[in-house]
């Protein structure tokens, strides 16, 4: 398994806390996650398929990301080997 770097937890935090800037450090960590399943497949008067990225889906998955943030996230249970640093 890849060593992947995760979002700190007091970025998440100040997210749920209402920063704007946590809140877009969240989304850009997740941007190629999220594109990838923004995908749709177009097709040209050719036929010729083509994958773009649905502005429309992008939207509704970064809204979906915020809202279990600002309402979901529970800042009083810290994920299991994870220690609150100061």
């Amino acid at each position: 398994m890849k060593d992947r770097k995760l979002v700190p937890y007091s970025v998440i935090l100040s997210a749920k806390n209402g920063d704007p800037i946590a809140m877009k450090t969240i989304l850009a960590h997740y941007d190629g996650l999220i594109n990838f399943h923004s995908r749709r497949t177009l097709f040209d008067e050719y036929g010729n398929s083509h994958t773009v990225v649905d502005a429309e889906i992008k939207e509704r998955i970064c809204a979906k990301i915020m809202d279990r943030i600002i309402y979901d996230f529970d800042p009083h249970r810290l994920p299991n080997g994870e220690i609150l640093e100061e």
